[in-house]
């Protein structure tokens, strides 16, 4: 299941900016559906320290990794996920999974 989730799983690594990310509603709901259907951040678990990110604010100058691959955990070693590919007509880069 992928998609534009609009929060951040670890601050730490997945935001960098001027100041601290306060917008984070909807993170425990997703870490809850996670864990109920046993899916993993397939980027995470691959690069559990790696900083790259999918979306860049203009203004306030902040990279976040917004986007993201959620697989089944126990099939996790099937997947691959891509590098990020910009794509012009959008204010995020697009990833893939292999």
């Amino acid at each position: 299941m992928g998609g534009d989730w609009n929060v951040l799983l670890d601050t730490a690594l997945d935001y960098r900016g001027a100041s601290n990310y306060s917008n984070n509603q909807g993170a425990d709901e997703l870490r809850e559906l996670m864990a109920s259907k046993d899916l993993t951040d397939i980027y995470r678990a691959r690069h559990p320290n790696e900083r790259e990110f999918t979306h860049f604010h203009v203004q306030s100058k902040t990279y976040i990794r917004l986007d993201r691959w959620l697989t089944p955990s126990r099939r996790e070693w099937q997947f691959t996920p891509g590098k990020d590919v910009s794509y012009a007509d959008s204010d995020h880069d697009a990833i893939t999974l292999d």
